[in-house]
């Protein structure tokens, strides 16, 4: 699954993706129902969700989970994978086990987003943004496992 916001600069991109602790976005409104299905299917199947945070500006791709600064962040880019998409090898991913952590992860990294000013607006983002959540579970009964593909949510600028 893939979500884009594409628009000009003020006109609600991030908003609509992110929106506030009191009225959340397409990002957490979609993570509550994962959630949500992962809860009520715990007797069959077990559920693993895990967030990556990438920002790409000025043609480089960067972490913004990362938290160790004094070392440098690894290379970041976009390889083709073995059934012919595209895909960004190696990102930080952080399991999340509840939306308020999703939430205080996706602050965290908003906060090191690239941003300067446009005439539209004083802090825009200069930076394309995607969220990446991949989803694994495992079937109790069957005892397999599956590796779910993943949901992209892209703030285009």
């Amino acid at each position: 699954m893939c979500i884009f916001a594409y628009g000009q600069t003020g006109t609600g991109k991030a908003f609509t993706m992110e929106g506030t602790a009191e009225n959340w976005g397409v990002n957490y409104r979609t993570l509550k129902e994962l959630f949500r299905v992962s809860k009520e299917r715990s007797d069959i199947m077990k559920y693993q969700l895990f967030v990556s945070m990438l920002e790409v500006y000025n043609e480089k791709i960067k972490d913004l989970l990362v938290e160790d600064t004094d070392h440098p962040a690894k290379k970041l880019e976009i390889k083709q994978s073995a059934e012919g998409t595209q895909e960004v090898r190696g990102p930080s991913q952080v399991r999340v086990h509840k939306t308020d952590e999703v939430w205080e992860l996706l602050k965290s990294g908003s906060c090191v987003r690239s941003v300067g000013s446009t005439n539209a607006n004083e802090l825009s983002s200069r930076s394309h943004w995607q969220n990446l959540i991949t989803l694994s579970k495992s079937f109790l009964v069957l005892k397999s496992y599956c590796l779910l593909k993943s949901c992209h949510f892209f703030t285009l600028s």
